[in-house]
Parts: C-alpha cells; sequence; structure tokens
C-alpha cells in the first residue's frame, strides 16, 4: 500500500523537526556547554567547591540554599574539633 504525498508530508515533517532537535541538543550539549565550563569565572567556581570538598558535578538545584549553612556548620565545627557528619574538606584539584 503507498501513502499519498498528503500523508507522507507529515512524517517527513516530524524526522525533519525530530533532527533539528537532535542538532540543537547536541550543539548545547559539546560545543556550549565546555565552552561556559572553560570561562575562568566558572573554573574559579569550580576549583572553590573542590577544595571545599564539594563535587561540583554531584550537586542538585535543590542542594544550592543550603550549600552555605552546610559550609558554615563544617568550618564552625572543625574549629570546635568535632565531627560535621560532611565528608572532609579533602578534594584535590585534578588539574582540569
Amino acid at each position: 500500500m503507498r501513502l499519498t504525498n498528503s500523508l507522507r508530508r507529515p512524517a517527513i515533517r516530524r524526522r525533519l523537526m525530530l533532527g533539528i532537535a537532535v542538532t540543537v541538543l547536541a550543539t548545547i550539549w559539546l560545543v556550549v556547554l565546555p565552552a561556559v565550563a572553560k570561562r575562568p569565572a566558572v573554573r574559579q567556581r569550580v576549583q572553590w567547591l573542590k577544595s571545599e570538598g564539594i563535587d561540583p558535578s554531584a550537586m542538585y538545584y535543590t542542594e544550592l540554599d543550603r550549600m552555605e549553612w552546610i559550609l558554615q556548620q563544617r568550618r564552625a565545627e572543625e574549629l570546635a574539633g568535632r565531627s560535621t557528619g560532611f565528608p572532609p574538606a579533602t578534594i584535590q584539584p585534578t588539574g582540569e
């Protein structure tokens, strides 16, 4: 059974739109985000997070508001000689 032209056009249009969407996402993921990661401000922030023992790749959006409180608690308890319950700030920069 052969499809008429009027039935093929929506299928071709959907494939074209899917291809465009995949291309846009791939460009953002493979070109734009790595370029942003190389900016000095972003690199400094990542280095600071690592020096504080925070893995930036493992952070969730919901943790950002609590991060400053966690760091304050860690500093206060380290000064008092108590364990914070948080991982120690021993992550060394990897030279990325």
